[in-house]
């Protein structure tokens, strides 16, 4: 029965040979000739451009040669005319020459028609001086090279070296390579014509045979094939129970299966129970893909600490289907073989370490607020002996300052004393901010209390804003604020606030030293969402932004992208910490400027709206 069908294969591919080997002739031929008349046009046109191109050098040539000589008899004979000196040059070198005066009135001519061709060459204009080549039977004898030179008093000399397009041996401009390429053209056409049946019946016949033969092998290798698939297939059915038992009875491990289209074919009690999912609605319906983009969506509440809990190399963030809990799985794919190693599918198995990702968080946030505290307890002592020495220098200046102030009364009035008195409380004015901004300095070193209150959201931003403007003045840094004075309030701790924007401002200020910004710009806003009752506090920066693989882990401890000893990595995990202490978030984006846009999230306290606007410039 098999001798059959391999006999019908061969006959077929015998019958359409003869066509299949007329086909390849043709196209075969068509290229080549196809290939060759192009070569022998291209060869065609090179050489009546070259042609011409010498042609009109050689004219221009002979026209200067006659404007040459014409000069030579001028300066040998400076008292004669010189249309006689023309005239002399044009039967020397027996050229058409004629001879114009400024206005462009002919004054000599050799030929009668020769000033009427000027005329329509020129276009009724005096002939401009330099080179042309007019070579074409409407200009009849006076067809070729037309050269023109300046003489003195303002006169012009044409020179006209005649040359008929008959010159050219124009016969289609063929030349001795263009027929020598047909030749070859022809010659090599035959030559494939002649030898068609070594170079491509025999060569086909081959190729059939051998694809008969391998027909032939094919056919007996399938019929082992489906010998052996029947003997593996009862003994596949008879692992099938077992494996669904075995799968089943991981307790900790979802394990999912697919095929080679990647169709899901084992899907374990597990993974049922991790992603939400019954096995009914995922065996054969579903490939991985659809799964884990169908479990891609927004979560109904997120994880807390989720900033801090990024996806590692191997993890995947999903939210499970029926329970819509955001899961942090930890995967690993294999690639499912058969024993010769051909891929049959693929092999998914995967964890769900959610609960220990968040203790591993909340262990980093302890030992970062045993660090912040420390560090505050620190800055404490430290701003307290800064208050102490700065104080007792400002409060005698600011008696000394009074004491002149006293004094100028005496004087009267002037010009002299009134830019003293002017001068005294500008002093004064400044000593009293200095005295601020060492008291703001206090309280940050020693916030107090660290329980939440209802706070209104300008107060600590005009604090942070007097105690850092400074130093964003000397870099030349806009700061913008536009902020409700007494808007929606936020539930925080005011001191801890303060620190939050402490850093995000120095972030934004180090970011501009490391970055060519035109008109560096930081804009603090506020924006309120009453619908979930929270209130945003945004710090916008034109600067050089925060790139998406970096705002993946910018809040992780120890995770800094400045330069050793500029940066600890510790600035922005330590506010993140305290702003989920008030029970909010904070978040990084690209903002519509180009630059970082961190966004504070707070809850709302009661409150009551008035808008005002304030703007520091640098």
């Amino acid at each position: 029965m098999a001798e059959t069908p391999i006999t019908d294969h061969r006959l077929l591919l015998e019958d359409s040979t003869t066509g299949v080997a007329r086909r390849i002739f043709r196209r075969f031929v068509l290229v080549i000739g196809l290939v060759s008349t192009t070569f022998g046009a291209a060869m065609v046109i090179y050489d009546v451009a070259d042609t011409t191109r010498q042609t009109s050098a050689a004219l221009i040539d002979q026209g200067h040669f006659v404007i040459d000589i014409a000069k030579r008899l001028a300066k040998s004979k400076p008292n004669e005319p010189l249309a006689a000196i023309a005239a002399q040059a044009a039967a020397l070198t027996d050229a058409e020459v004629a001879l114009f005066a400024a206005d462009g009135r002919p004054l000599y001519s050799t030929h009668h028609a020769l000033i009427k061709r000027a005329n329509e060459l020129y276009q009724q204009t005096l002939p401009t001086i330099g080179d042309r080549v007019e070579i074409t039977e409407t200009l009849g004898r006076h067809s070729g090279a037309w050269v023109v030179s300046a003489l003195p008093d303002g006169k012009r000399l044409l020179a006209v070296i005649g040359h008929q397009p008959g010159d050219e041996g124009r016969l289609r401009y063929m030349t001795v390579g263009a027929a020598l390429l047909g030749l070859g053209l022809g010659i090599g056409l035959l030559v494939i014509l002649l030898t068609a049946r070594w170079t491509l019946q025999q060569p086909l016949s081959r190729l059939i045979e051998q694809l008969s033969e391998a027909l032939a092998r094919d056919i007996r290798r399938r019929e082992r094939a489906e010998q052996q698939a029947v003997q593996a297939r009862i003994a596949a059915e008879g692992h099938l129970a077992f494996r669904d038992r075995l799968l089943d009875a991981s307790q900790w491990v979802g394990i999912i299966g697919t095929d080679h289209e990647e169709r899901i074919q084992i899907y374990n009690s597990k993974a049922a129970e991790v992603l939400g999912y019954d096995a009914d609605a995922v065996v054969g319906k579903l490939t991985i893909a659809e799964l884990f983009a169908a479990l891609e969506r927004q979560p109904r509440s997120t994880l807390p600490h989720r900033s801090m809990m990024q996806p590692q190399q191997a993890d995947e963030r999903l939210v499970a289907a029926a329970s819509g809990e955001e899961k942090l799985l930890h995967l690993h794919e294999s690639v499912i073989a058969d024993s010769a190693g051909n891929p049959l599918g693929k092999l998914v198995a995967f964890a769900d370490i959610t609960e220990s990702r968040q203790l591993q968080v909340d262990l980093k946030l302890n030992e970062l607020q045993l660090i912040q505290a420390a560090k505050m307890a620190s800055l404490g002592e430290m701003a307290t002996g800064v208050a102490h020495e700065l104080n007792q220098p400002l409060n005698n200046i600011g008696l000394l300052a009074s004491r002149i102030e006293r004094k100028l009364t005496s004087f009267g009035s002037g010009e002299t004393v009134d830019f003293m008195r002017e001068k005294l409380t500008r002093m004064q004015g400044q000593i009293q901010r200095a005295s601020k901004i060492i008291d703001q300095l206090r309280m940050l070193g020693h916030p107090g209390d660290r329980s939440l209150a209802a706070i209104s959201i300008k107060r600590p931003v005009d604090d942070v804003i007097d105690l850092l403007q400074s130093q964003f003045k000397s870099r030349g840094i806009e700061l913008v604020i536009d902020i409700d004075a007494a808007g929606p309030q936020a539930l925080a701790n005011e001191a801890q606030l303060e620190q939050v924007l402490i850093n995000l401002l120095n972030n934004a200020r180090d970011a501009f030293d490391d970055a060519e910004t035109a008109h560096p710009l930081i804009e603090i806003t506020v924006e309120h969402d009453a619908e979930h009752q929270r209130i945003a506090l945004i710090v916008d920066d034109n600067g050089p932004g925060v790139p998406e693989e970096v705002s993946a882990k910018i809040f992780q401890p120890f995770y800094t992208t400045k330069v050793a000893g500029k940066g600890t990595g510790l600035g922005l995990s330590i506010s993140y910490s305290l702003v989920r202490s008030f029970g909010g978030d904070l978040s990084v984006e690209r903002s519509q400027r180009g630059g970082a846009r961190f966004v504070i999230s707070l809850p709302q306290a009661l409150t009551a709206p008035e808008k005002q606007t304030a703007r520091v410039d640098p």
